[in-house]
């Protein structure tokens, strides 16, 4: 009888134990230095891709694939976020507040219908302010680097005014999407030939149908373009500007390589730049709205 009460005890005890195991909350997907990026960060992520490209109507690759560049592109941004804390990059509450209301504005929405709106897709306002706010962080420390590193002529200025309002009436909008292909440092020759190749390959594709947004997802080493800005608008380097004029709906432009250069535009959330790299393009506008593609190789 003893025997029986002691074996009754130790069940007890394990099925105490088996209820009090911890539950997983989360999980780290990569270490980025001193931060992490978590898997939330990723399945949240993904979600909003996968929402706003099945209201653009875009494709996207298999989930593994799309994970994979998910991950890279959070752990870049975690790279540049931790640069901007180490260059005492600040959002005030007042520049985010005012970033939220230009989007919701342009949007034809007000703040309450643009809540609601958030609420339906699953997303909460504190999540949505955050990336924002992260967004603009990420903005203001490429846009230091490029003030950095560049220096832009007054005259030059004035003469690409001079040619975009030559170009453009005041009534236009470009919406430029592009796919980035890298290139180290100093490239050597084969380096940029096989560049130059896997642009040619993926204008191909584009030119026989093939979704842009999928091949910037899949291509792509800035994967800003695999997720629809609310408001649509970005900002274009002199290259693109120059393949512009004239185009049609859906015109195939071809590509070109630009050379360092940076050019603001307004934008919801103040001035920002293109990056000072040479580009790789391939250009496709439509007007009214206006948009294009371009597929671009910097260093």
């Amino acid at each position: 009888m003893k025997n029986w009460k002691t074996l009754l005890l130790g069940v007890a005890m394990v099925a105490n134990t088996s209820f009090a195991a911890p539950q997983v909350v989360d999980k780290v997907a990569a270490v980025v230095n001193n931060g992490v990026v978590l898997e939330s960060d990723v399945d949240g992520l993904m979600k909003s891709v996968k929402l706003n490209s099945g209201e653009a109507g875009q494709q996207l690759p298999d989930d593994a694939t799309l994970r994979h560049q998910i991950l890279e592109r959070l752990i870049m941004d975690q790279i540049v976020l931790q640069m901007g804390q180490k260059m005492g990059v600040k959002v005030t509450d007042e520049q985010l507040d005012q970033a939220i209301a230009n989007i919701a504005k342009q949007n034809n929405m007000s703040l309450d219908q643009m809540r609601s709106r958030l609420a339906y897709d699953g997303i909460s306002y504190a999540t949505y302010r955050n990336q924002i706010r992260k967004e603009m962080l990420i903005s203001e420390v490429r846009n230091n680097e490029v003030r950095r590193r560049v220096t832009i002529l007054p005259q030059e200025v004035d003469a690409l005014a001079k040619q975009v309002g030559n170009q453009n009436d005041a009534s236009t909008e470009l919406n430029l999407s592009h796919i980035l292909i890298p290139l180290p440092e100093n490239p050597t020759s084969d380096q940029a030939a096989e560049a130059e190749s896997q642009a040619r390959s993926i204008v191909e594709q584009a030119r026989n149908g093939g979704d842009f947004g999928k091949l910037a997802i899949t291509y792509s080493a800035d994967q800003t373009g695999a997720e629809r800005r609310p408001d649509g608008l970005g900002t274009y380097s002199g290259a693109a500007i120059d393949l512009c004029p004239g185009a049609e709906h859906g015109e195939e432009r071809g590509y070109r390589r630009s050379y360092p250069f940076r050019r603001g535009l307004p934008h919801s959330e103040g001035e920002r730049s293109a990056r000072p790299e040479p580009k790789y393009l391939r250009h496709r506008s439509s007007r009214s709205p206006h948009s294009s593609e371009t597929v671009t190789d910097h260093d």
